[in-house]
Parts: C-alpha cells; sequence; structure tokens
C-alpha cells in the first residue's frame, strides 16, 4: 500500500511526543514490517505566535524561539530515510497574523507549507474551542466565515480534518450543509485539499443522536457530502505518538476506500 502524512506533530507542542527522528525511525520500522511504502511524509506541528499570550493558547504549542530548531531537526532527521519529508506548520488563522504566516514560517524559517487547523472562535475576549461550541449555531457560523477567511488567504495547501466540528456531537443539518457548500467550493476552487484524519479514528469514540457509536471525526455524513464536490482529499495521521506516524495515515486511506474516496498521495 502506498502511504502518505503530512500532518504530525513533537513534543513541542506540549500535547504530544517525540521528535522527528522518532517518528521517521518509527514510520520506517512500520513501512518494513507491513511491507507498505511512502510518497511523503511531513511534520507541521503547532505554530508559534509572536508576543504570545493566553490568547493564542500557548499551551499547545512550540514558542517563536523554538520555531527555528524545529525546522533544522526536521530537515536533519529527513537524511534518515529515502522518502520526502517537509517541514511546516499547522496553523489557526487570524489575518492579524498575515505576516507572520509570510514573513516568518515561510519566509524567515523556510517552511515548506502551513496546514490550516481551524480549532478556534473568536468570541468576544475569548478563543473558544470548536468541538465544545459547534451546536451553537451562531458560533458554528461565526467558525464557517473565518475559516473561509483563512481558505481564501492563499497560505494553507492542506485544510486539516474540517469535520471537527462534529467532535462534540453536533450533527448534520440545514445550517451544516450550507456552510459547508461554501467551504467545500472555496477547497475545490483553490484546489486546497481536505483531511481525512486518522488521530480521530484512534479517538475515544463518542454516542450520537440516534443513540449509535461514532467517531468523533472522521464524520461520515460531511464525507458523503464532501464527496459529491470532487474536492481534493489527503489521508494523514495527525500523529501525537511516534508510533502512530503511518499508522493513523493508514486507519484514515482504510477509512476514505471504505467510502469510494480515492485520496492524493503528493503535495504540490
Amino acid at each position: 500500500m502506498e502511504l502518505s502524512s503530512y500532518h504530525t506533530h513533537t513534543k513541542l507542542c506540549k500535547h504530544a511526543n517525540g521528535m522527528p527522528l522518532d517518528y521517521l525511525q518509527e514510520a520506517k520500522d512500520f513501512l518494513q514490517k507491513e511491507n507498505h511504502t511512502c510518497l511523503g511524509f511531513g511534520f507541521s506541528d503547532h505554530c508559534p505566535y509572536p508576543n504570545d499570550g493566553t490568547d493564542n493558547w500557548p499551551e499547545v504549542r512550540m514558542t517563536p524561539e523554538e520555531a527555528p530548531n524545529y525546522i533544522k531537526t526536521v530537515r536533519e532527521a529527513s537524511k534518515t530515510v529515502d522518502f520526502p519529508v517537509l517541514a511546516g506548520f499547522e496553523c489557526e488563522w487570524d489575518s492579524v497574523y498575515k505576516s507572520w504566516y509570510k514573513d516568518f514560517l515561510l519566509g524567515e524559517l523556510g517552511a515548506d507549507y502551513l496546514v490550516l487547523g481551524s480549532h478556534w472562535i473568536p468570541h468576544e475576549k475569548e478563543r473558544l474551542y470548536l468541538p465544545n461550541e459547534a451546536k451553537n449555531t451562531k458560533l458554528f457560523i461565526k467558525w464557517a466565515n473565518l475559516t473561509l477567511e483563512a481558505l481564501d488567504s492563499g497560505f494553507f495547501k492542506i485544510f486539516a480534518h474540517p469535520d471537527l466540528c462534529f467532535g462534540g456531537g453536533l450533527v448534520w443539518s440545514k445550517e451544516t450543509e450550507s456552510a459547508f457548500t461554501d467551504i467545500l467550493s472555496l477547497c475545490k476552487d483553490k484546489n486546497i485539499p481536505i483531511e481525512v484524519n486518522g488521530y480521530g479514528i484512534l479517538k475515544n469514540q463518542i454516542t450520537d443522536d440516534k443513540g449509535i457509536l461514532r467517531y468523533q471525526y472522521p464524520y461520515e455524513d460531511f464525507w458523503h457530502f464532501a464527496k459529491s464536490f470532487g474536492v481534493k482529499v489527503v489521508c494523514n495521521s495527525d500523529a501525537h505518538h511516534p508510533e502512530d506516524a503511518l499508522y493513523g495515515a493508514f486507519l484514515a486511506l482504510e477509512y476514505a476506500n471504505k467510502l469510494g474516496i480515492e485520496p492524493i498521495s503528493h503535495l504540490h
């Protein structure tokens, strides 16, 4: 089986284990044991923000001072494997940081790509966590509009876990269909792949409104809808532990295949 994964974390985000060399060693071992091939691997740990205070959730991301060494360790670790390895960041969106994404992350640090991880909803003086708040229609629409702004910015090569909003028990509705019609249409127009997320498959399942046990995400109603748009899809691990480096991507690919979705394997 041909695998790829462009969504990988390290211990620098404070809620994962391991550094790049650990993930790549586990990836090599998995490929050898299961007789798979890796077409591309990318690190996209949570990006830092300048002068980071409590607003930007500094407890789940590296500091600006750590970022250069993060890129350096990815570059060094990439020499130990025979498949392409990229260095990137997963970012939330706030337009005030446009120059930070462009000039620091992509420019000064030389990141290969940025992933949009649209986790937060700015509300009053807080940034609320999406799955906890998505049942509130006004907040969900606010998130959808923020996500559209991010996707339209031109900075992001992947839209990670687009169905994260369903992780707190949100169900498919007229509101979600309307919002995702706009989001998926823009992803197709901008050629931005959306992600089947293997980490969601490994998380504890939840009971839906019909009493049926399901994944927090991937969310099947979303993926049936997304499939009809013909938007590109990528299968990623979103690994937080070295042993899941490619295993999560394998699970995501199995999920996509079950739904008749043919993902891409390369970022261009």
